[in-house]
């Protein structure tokens, strides 16, 4: 999504011109004092500071390396699940590439009415891609790296006893948690579920050291995000967010959660009901808890859709070890059919989803929708804004969104979640340019706000004539694009 990008670039370019550690929402014109902690978004301004290097380039730059940090990442992970080789892969594969039945909900939607209500935005991108998709996500991609290493060094701790690794997982959590919250919080409650578990299976004289492994290494991360919690909820914007997203109204139909989870959900199933479990009991709890925590936390969040994502390995470790197992079943049943063929049919359509998702991505680009491109006049009019002194932006939501990232100004509307009152400030923004809206009511808007510029482009025009009668001075004019300042 476009506006998720700028949204996500605008925290970013809030650090490279201010505190690289607190970030701030530049796609909302309210005072803040920045209380947004995400690290990977403070290496990123860091970056942009020193280098002079541009977000966008940046940005993609990074998602290569983080792209190959998670491929790694989850190479290792699948060494606690299986020792051979053949089953690492199938989990591998299931993992990076694995999705659900979008691509084909998609085509059947064409031809069946259920289909097609069922399906939406959300489930193109979220649903059916599983991992893959997430790949254009580098939040989740980060949150994800940082899990799978919580999980592997809880399983090292368990294996090996030593107190270090506890405090390495930890930390791997806490580091999720401040990148992606609510990733971070399904770490989080990994970490806190197995130190209670070793806790209660302790006995005996190993109580006390495990009592005191169990405080120093669950306190600290659960003390720290609490602490910052409630610091940074005393920040208007900070606290208008969380508050907004907790009390979103927005759900999928259930059976979308199943459908785009696909094949692998199926075959997980398949491991849980005939009870096939891993080699070690550490490795079939973990695996467990991070399925039903993460599939709690996806259907109880609004909008949890998003984060079907998490559910991503502990379906493809399940799913693989359904697989291992159901193929053989399968051919004693019917012998003509080759073992490998089946385990390849059923990889094949397990990942079948990627190249709908390279489609669809390409085919949105290839209709030059406006949302996926600047006019030569915008981006020039973006430019002069370059040089021009702080302040606030009114434009439309298309707009104002790159003006978060690309200018010095504050947009006036800009994202549908992150700008406060987005639908408040949309309405008022239609009535400004209405002819028959009071000129005084159209100077209180730009009072209210602290508006010192007024972008005036191709959007804007299809809302209504420029006002007149409140003052506003061309300072930049080209074509279809033309800058005022407010008096």
């Amino acid at each position: 999504f476009p506006e998720d990008f700028h949204a996500y670039a605008a925290y970013v370019h809030s650090g490279a011109e201010g505190n690289p550690f607190l970030l701030q929402d530049y796609s909302t014109s309210e005072p803040q004092r920045g209380s947004y902690v995400i690290l990977y978004f403070s290496l990123l301004a860091l970056l942009v500071r020193f280098t002079g290097l541009s977000i966008d380039v940046l940005w993609n730059v990074g998602r290569f390396f983080l792209i190959l940090a998670l491929g790694l990442m989850m190479w290792k992970f699948t060494r606690i699940l299986f020792t051979s080789e053949r089953e690492r892969f199938l989990a591998y594969a299931l993992g990076m590439l694995g999705g659900g039945l979008g691509g084909i909900i998609f085509v059947a939607g064409k031809f069946i009415p259920f289909f097609s209500r069922i399906y939406s935005t959300d489930m193109t991108y979220y649903l059916g891609y599983s991992t893959f998709g997430f790949m254009f996500h580098p939040l989740a991609m980060v949150s994800l790296i940082f899990t799978l290493a919580c999980v592997y060094f809880l399983h090292v701790h368990l294996t090996t006893k030593q107190t270090k690794y506890a405090f390495f997982s930890g930390a791997c959590a806490l580091l999720a948690f401040f990148n992606h919250p609510a990733g971070g919080m399904i770490a989080l409650g990994i970490f806190y579920l197995t130190m209670l578990w070793e806790l209660y299976r302790s006995r005996g004289p190993a109580l006390l050291q495990k009592t005191r492994t169990l405080l120093l290494s669950i306190i600290f991360p659960g003390g720290v995000v609490l602490l910052y919690l409630l610091w940074a909820r005393q920040d208007f914007v900070y606290a208008f967010h969380q508050s907004y997203y907790l009390f979103l109204d927005k759900r999928e139909p259930l059976i979308g959660y199943m459908l785009g989870l696909g094949i692998p959900l199926e075959l997980a199933a398949y491991a849980l009901f005939t009870r096939r479990m891993f080699r070690d009991a550490h490795t079939q709890m973990l695996i467990l808890t991070w399925f039903v925590l993460a599939a709690v936390a996806s259907l109880a969040l609004p909008a949890g859709v998003k984060y079907l994502y998490m559910l991503a390995f502990p379906v493809a470790a399940l799913g693989a070890l359904g697989l291992i197992h159901f193929v053989p079943r399968l051919h004693l049943q019917f012998p003509a059919l080759g073992m490998r063929h089946v385990t390849l049919v059923l990889l094949l359509i397990c990942i079948s989803s990627v190249p709908f998702l390279i489609y669809s991505r390409v085919s949105e680009v290839a209709t030059q929708e406006s949302r996926h491109f600047l006019s030569f006049d915008e981006e020039v009019a973006l430019i002069f804004l370059d040089t021009q002194e702080k302040g606030v932006v009114l434009s439309e939501s298309r707009i104002g969104s790159i003006i978060s990232y690309r200018a010095p100004q504050r947009p006036y509307l800009a994202h549908g979640f992150l700008t406060i009152d987005y639908k408040e400030k949309q309405q008022a923004l239609v009535a400004f340019y209405n002819p028959s809206t009071p000129a005084a009511e159209k100077k209180a808007l730009l009072d209210k706000y602290g508006i010192t510029l007024v972008f005036y482009g191709d959007d804007e025009r299809a809302l209504g004539p420029v006002p007149t009668g409140i003052g506003l001075v061309s300072i930049w004019s080209q074509n279809n694009v033309t800058l005022y300042r407010v008096p």
